[in-house]
């Protein structure tokens, strides 16, 4: 069957998640041990146990912050501010790869293309603002508009009715096995694994990119 389309996840995929991620936990540690000096031992060790906890985003703020507090002996109300500033202000920190855009230009030729990604409305909304990639999706889907999130099927679905295509006509690419890759085999689309750590393996037969720019090469 020809392939028409392309989906792709947004964070740790088209946008570096990572390094955002990385810079508002700096802050917040700033914040909480101003007397610690920027980049001394202990504020980087606070910083790292907030990356740490965090997992590349697939866990709960709440549950982040909760065990951060009582590890540090903070007050238990720091929880819910601490969540709440991040709800707000992440999309803020947005910072995309700089092989996305021209990546992206290059599929357009060929594919159309779409978005999917989880999570709040207005934060992933602004991400995608910030990302300079926008124009170049037909179709953007954020589960917290749908109350669906990926792995479920049905938002894959949603996505390509929304593009008018069989899930079988499109590729998606994302970086987060349990729910890009999960999700669009469930669906029916074709899944391309994106991740930079090779530490990370498969032994399933799943074509497996490392850069977002290694991806007109292998379709």
């Amino acid at each position: 069957m020809e392939m028409k389309a392309i989906f792709f996840d947004l964070d740790n995929t088209l946008i570096d998640r990572q390094a955002a991620a990385y810079d508002i936990y700096s802050e917040m540690v700033s914040d909480l041990f101003p007397e610690w000096e920027k980049l001394s031992i202990e504020y980087e060790t606070a910083v790292q146990r907030l990356m740490i906890l965090d997992e590349y985003g697939t866990i709960g703020k709440d549950h982040v912050f909760g065990r951060f507090c009582k590890a540090y002996q903070l007050d238990e109300s720091l929880v819910q501010i601490l969540t709440d500033r991040w709800v707000q202000c992440f999309g803020d920190y947005t910072r995309p790869f700089k092989e996305s855009a021209s990546t992206l230009e290059k599929l357009s030729k060929k594919y159309r293309l779409g978005l999917l990604t989880n999570g709040y409305p207005h934060m992933q909304r602004r991400k995608v603002e910030l990302s300079g990639c926008e124009s170049y999706f037909e179709v953007i889907v954020v589960s917290g508009e749908h109350g669906i999130h990926k792995p479920d099927p049905r938002i894959f679905e949603i996505a390509c009715e929304k593009m008018g295509i069989k899930p079988e006509e499109a590729y998606f690419v994302g970086d987060t096995f349990s729910t890009d890759i999960l999700g669009a085999v469930r669906c029916g689309m074709k899944p391309i694994w994106l991740h930079s750590d090779s530490l990370l393996k498969t032994d399933m037969d799943i074509p497996r990119i490392y850069g977002i720019e290694e991806l007109p090469d292998i379709l």
